[in-house]
């Protein structure tokens, strides 16, 4: 029963990974182009569509790792890293943004530069606060692994 629930888990991280990466990462381009009556993909509106994605999948990777009584230490390290690509992913699409501010469409709609700004600072930070994360949960890997009586780390069997 537990494996099955740890392959549902992992199941669930990954196609919410997987619409994350093939939609809602690529509809970056389609912001802030919107029509005469405003209705189109706001920044807020991405922002917080992504950032939900992202943290559900986090959310569903801790969760199968748990339930596959994977150790603290190798939950900390594969979390970490699937958060890394993702704060990655999201704080590279919105830097890929900074071309298209000042740029008005024929409605008078645009993305100003003050809006850019505020939204890159703070995936920027997440982005780094997660880097540091991975790779100290990395190094300490890497030094259990070598440390003579240390824990089992990524796959070692336990004796």
């Amino acid at each position: 029963m537990r494996r099955t629930l740890t392959v549902l888990l992992t199941l669930v991280a990954f196609l919410i990974a997987v619409v994350l990466a093939g939609v809602w990462l690529p509809a970056v381009n389609k912001i802030e182009d919107l029509g005469a009556s405003g209705a189109g993909l706001e920044l807020g509106e991405w922002q917080v569509t992504v950032g939900v994605g992202l943290l559900a999948s986090i959310l569903f990777t801790v969760l199968a790792l748990s339930t596959s009584k994977t150790r603290f230490s190798t939950g900390l390290l594969i979390t970490s890293w699937v958060a890394l690509l993702g704060f990655g992913a999201a704080a590279a699409c919105l830097y890929s943004l900074k071309g298209r501010t000042g740029i008005v469409n024929q409605f008078g709609h645009g993305l100003a530069y003050g809006e850019w700004w505020a939204s890159v600072i703070p995936w920027t930070i997440a982005t780094a606060l997660v880097a540091f994360a991975a790779v100290s949960s990395l190094i300490y890997a890497l030094g259990k692994r070598d440390t003579p009586g240390g824990e089992p780390y990524l796959g070692q069997p336990s004796h």
